[in-house]
């Protein structure tokens, strides 16, 4: 059975993303080679990409068209977007609609053959997973900024 991974970045005074994703412009700041290639390579390890529709609003107005390193990855594995409004997901290649009960949703995915699953996205989508006790793995990545109008991150 798959694993869910959920990853974020969170800044050293316990502060993280919320519904206007700062995790494209962390992803963005990256300016070491080793990193970014460190962090290309843990993208290929997912079975498939978990998000909530905040996210998925974002990432598929940028990735699509973007030459940035991680493109090729975000854009070629398989993706899932939890959303009860949204009707298509059409902006970005891989990517499909879980729009029943999250954990049962969760429950078909790890169910499936294939890599672990991994979650990433805005405060509130974290913040469901860890409430339904769906997430095997914690993966948190620290940032030195903090900036306003962030809210912090849950304890566990």
């Amino acid at each position: 059975m798959r694993k869910l991974i959920l990853g974020f970045y969170v800044s050293l005074d316990g502060k993280s993303a919320d519904g206007d994703n700062g995790i494209r412009d962390v992803m963005m700041s990256i300016d070491d080679p080793e990193q970014e290639k460190y962090f290309v390579s843990r993208l290929w390890e997912a079975g498939a990409f978990l998000m909530g529709r905040n996210t998925y609003e974002i990432m598929a107005g940028y990735w699509p068209n973007s030459e940035h390193p991680s493109a090729k990855a975000m854009n070629e594995i398989p993706k899932v977007v939890f959303s009860r409004t949204l009707k298509t997901a059409d902006d970005w290649p891989e990517t499909r609609i879980a729009g029943g009960d999250t954990a049962e949703e969760i429950a078909k995915l790890k169910a499936e053959p294939g890599k672990d699953l991994i979650a990433a996205g805005g405060t509130e989508f974290m913040h469901s997973l860890i409430k339904l006790g769906v997430v095997e793995v914690p993966a948190v990545g620290a940032t030195r900024r903090h900036r306003q109008g962030r809210t912090s991150v849950p304890r566990a």
